[in-house]
């Protein structure tokens, strides 16, 4: 059985790897790309934020955050680095003990080591919920190559985000209630919507209620509290810290980042009517992606179980529920059902090819415009 175990894992680090090594290449070729076209065109406009955007690198837009927190802390920084979670950073600064390991690597280092176990931790999930060796394959290829996921290769907390949730539902098909409530405070640890996998957690919780015995009973509630927790924790401390525990919320609604929340239906439309107007400002150019959002909550809805459209509906409504759509396909990419939907959409290996021909082709074109346009990861 051991020899199995490993012999399973070795499988689903074989599926998750090339895709993990060429969504590499690409961003980091594209990247020189974006850095000879802006020693060649040397715009007029913009040229300061360009130029420092590449000399960023790895660790640009939100990258930059996390490492001046991981530096100097959140006292020495303004008000809005307090939107961002501590365990990313606290990670990087574990791992620069570690002689030759600086602050700016460590953060490169995990987020890319994490976004290889996303892939390694999906492929697994999906084999073992679905029972679809190619959907399983065809899975880890997409996150690693969808248009957002050059993100896995930035300074960013993405794959460990997604691999903190798929290792959840892992735990959760196993009944491990403690590795899930390990897990998912952690992951509300990382970033403010990791309290969404509480929601999963509650629909398993509740069928362990209705057909468990006491025992499992009783080590499912801890599991649902654990992600309120970890989250509570970090607000808990801002609270203490800085006399507003719902600062790092309250940063994060202003009209400077997502803004208030509102009806998406109300943002939905207004994006359409900017389109029909021709002024393609605001949500506009993100109104395709989110009905291919949409679309594909409607798949996990009808196709996976029960906690994956209960995941999904609730991270969606999250992320449409804003006064602006900005990194609307980051946090697609973070709620990973919606891959899983994508990948048992494409079967047909004709469609599977174009499907990632043209996810790689935009995972380019994000890159690019990351670092040279109007793009923000």
């Amino acid at each position: 059985m051991k020899r199995g175990w490993r012999s399973g894992w070795r499988r689903d680090l074989a599926a998750a790897l090339p895709g993990w090594v060429v969504a590499r290449i690409l961003t980091l070729g594209v990247f020189g790309a974006a850095a000879g076209a802006f020693e060649r065109l040397r715009p007029s406009t913009g040229r300061y934020a360009r130029g420092l955007r590449l000399q960023q690198g790895l660790l640009t837009w939100d990258g930059d955050w996390y490492t001046r927190i991981a530096h100097e802390g959140y006292a020495a920084l303004p008000a809005d680095g307090l939107r961002y979670f501590p365990l990313y950073p606290l990670l990087s600064r574990g791992l620069a003990w570690v002689p030759g390991i600086s602050i700016e690597l460590a953060l490169v280092l995990i987020a890319n080591v994490s976004a290889l176990a996303a892939g390694v931790l999906l492929h697994r999930l999906a084999r073992e919920e679905l029972g679809d060796d190619r959907l399983a394959v065809r899975a880890a290829w997409l996150l690693a190559l969808t248009p957002a996921s050059f993100v896995l290769v930035l300074g960013y907390t993405e794959g460990l985000a997604i691999a903190l949730a798929v290792g959840t539902f892992l735990a959760l098909r196993a009944s491990h209630w403690g590795g899930a409530a390990a897990l998912g405070a952690l992951g509300a640890l990382l970033r403010p919507t990791g309290v969404l996998i509480a929601v999963p957690v509650a629909w398993e919780a509740v069928k362990v209620w209705r057909e468990g015995g006491f025992r499992e009973r009783l080590w499912c509630l801890p599991a649902v509290a654990a992600p309120f927790a970890g989250a509570g924790a970090y607000l808990l401390w801002v609270g203490v810290r800085f006399g507003d525990a719902l600062e790092p919320l309250s940063v994060q609604q202003s009209s400077r980042f997502r803004g208030s929340i509102v009806n998406p239906l109300v943002v939905f439309w207004r994006g359409v009517k900017d389109l029909w107007s021709s002024y393609y400002g605001g949500n506009a150019l993100r109104v395709p992606f989110a009905v291919a959002v949409i679309v594909l909550t409607i798949v996990c809805v009808r196709r996976l179980p029960g906690s994956y459209g209960a995941y999904t509906v609730a991270s969606v409504a999250v992320m449409l529920s804003t006064e602006r759509w900005s990194s609307l396909e980051r946090y697609a990419l973070g709620t990973f059902p919606l891959v899983l939907a994508l990948a048992s959409v494409t079967d047909s290996p004709r469609v599977e090819r174009a499907v990632l021909v043209l996810s790689a082709s935009g995972m380019c074109v994000y890159t690019f415009l990351s670092f040279l346009g109007p793009a923000f990861p």
